[in-house]
């Protein structure tokens, strides 16, 4: 049975890295076949390739890690040499979680210091910013060790359905990290300062009294790192809400695209997509403990892994932790198309609130400072991808756009008229 088991764990892991090759090889095929690219398009196509072949290669390591860990019996190990001493729930595993995250920091680094540098997309940034990524990762060792303290108390009370309080536990700290996320981004290294522009505040703030939330409070952020990069971003819950505009995207819009920028994050709140979000990821915790409980239970995780049956509650936690990144991977497609939806419906939202028009010539001029490429491969992108396409994306709007204008010609017309009866010369067409 341990032989079937650890078969199968191979066969998983072995079948996400063949996926991950293949959809990599899928876009880079994809992206050399194109014709006919401008001198922004090709270099956003160069980056895209090179983003892809960074995918392959962190794919090799994560999976490597990954069987370290747990068909090469690394967590076993941990728990023998660790075993009688206190603490060992957060000694494994935080331990498995700083491995991937040193991982994780080092891919970021290359990116951020040699990608992203080299297509022109950041200036070098100097080692001290460092001090912003190691931040991220020892907050996460940390309550990953909490966690894994937590979940041995939990089992050590004797109370069969443990894994509920640990999933609930876990939801406190999703909620958490959600509501403090302003706090976080600060400690982080980015600078956040109110919009000094007077005429752009007074615009966006009768923006968000249309739109019902005009107790949010809307951010100049400084990224810690060098870039020239443009985006805007959601933060915080409730009264801590903010609305983040990068600095660079101030300066690459007009007062009407940041306008329309401002009113698709108004749409994200006005669905509710961070909540839809939240609870998403709070019922994944619930199913992913309820799993974790089913396999302690029957041992087959354990057996796999070469725990055998006397191994700890921790260590079967830190296996988890171990195969988490392999549960990410397989819902990621999930993930990605209800992202899509809620940027098509945070767009419908913004070509109301604000003019559509000056969204379309946002997002182009985004589209090219961020070298997104205007046409990925479809098995790829719908993979991956949590934004819809640029192509079809301006379509729409531009759908929008037409609509709009449609509704607002009667207008139009009947305001012609007034000022025709009030002795005005009305124009015509």
């Amino acid at each position: 049975m341990a032989d079937l088991s650890r078969f199968l764990l191979l066969g998983i892991v072995a079948f996400a890295l063949a996926l991950r090759w293949w959809l990599a090889g899928r876009q880079i095929v994809h992206l050399r076949l194109r014709q006919g690219f401008t001198e922004a398009e090709a270099h956003a196509r160069a980056y895209a390739i090179a983003r892809a072949r960074l995918e392959v290669f962190a794919a090799f390591l994560e999976t490597a890690l990954i069987l370290l860990f747990t068909i090469g019996g690394g967590i076993a190990w941990l728990s023998r040499f660790w075993q009688g001493r206190p603490g060992l729930g957060a000694i494994l595993v935080a331990t498995v979680v700083a491995a991937f995250a040193v991982l994780r920091g080092l891919l970021r680094l290359y990116q951020a210091r040699v990608l992203d540098v080299r297509f022109g997309l950041a200036s070098r940034a100097p080692l001290r910013l460092l001090a912003a990524p190691l931040s991220q990762g020892i907050i996460a060792i940390a309550v990953a060790a909490a966690m894994g303290e937590a979940l041995r108390w939990l089992i050590d009370t004797g109370w069969r359905e443990w894994w509920l309080g640990a999933a609930a536990l876990w939801s406190i700290v999703l909620i958490v990290q959600v509501w403090a996320e302003p706090v976080l981004s600060l400690w982080f290294g980015h600078r956040a300062q109110p919009l000094a522009d007077s005429s752009l505040r007074q615009r966006l703030q009768k923006l968000l009294d249309r739109a019902g939330l005009r107790r949010a409070k809307m951010y100049r952020i400084t990224s810690a790192f060098p870039s020239r990069r443009a985006n805007a971003r959601l933060a915080g819950a409730g009264r801590w809400r903010r609305i983040e505009l990068a600095d660079t995207l101030l300066k690459l819009l007009a007062p009407a695209e940041v306008e329309a920028v401002v009113a698709h994050e108004l749409g994200h709140w006005h669905g509710a997509h961070i909540a839809w979000d939240l609870a998403l990821r709070v019922l994944a915790g619930f199913v992913g403990f309820a799993l974790l409980a089913a396999a302690m239970a029957a041992r087959t995780l354990g057996n796999s892994i070469g725990l055998g049956p006397e191994a700890s509650p921790p260590a079967f936690f830190a296996a988890g932790v171990a195969l988490l990144p392999l549960a990410r991977f397989f819902l990621t497609p999930l993930v990605a198309f209800l992202h899509r939806r809620f940027e098509y419906a945070a767009d419908a939202f913004a070509a109301r609130a604000a003019d559509p028009r000056a969204l379309i010539a946002a997002l182009e001029k985004l589209y090219s400072v961020n070298a997104t490429v205007r046409s990925a491969d479809p098995i790829y992108a719908g993979f991956y991808a949590s934004h819809p396409e640029p192509v079809p994306r301006i379509r729409r709007l531009e759908a929008l756009a037409r609509q709009a204008e449609l509704h607002l010609e009667p207008e139009r017309r009947e305001h012609r008229l007034h000022r025709g009866r009030n002795g005005e010369q009305p124009r015509i067409g």
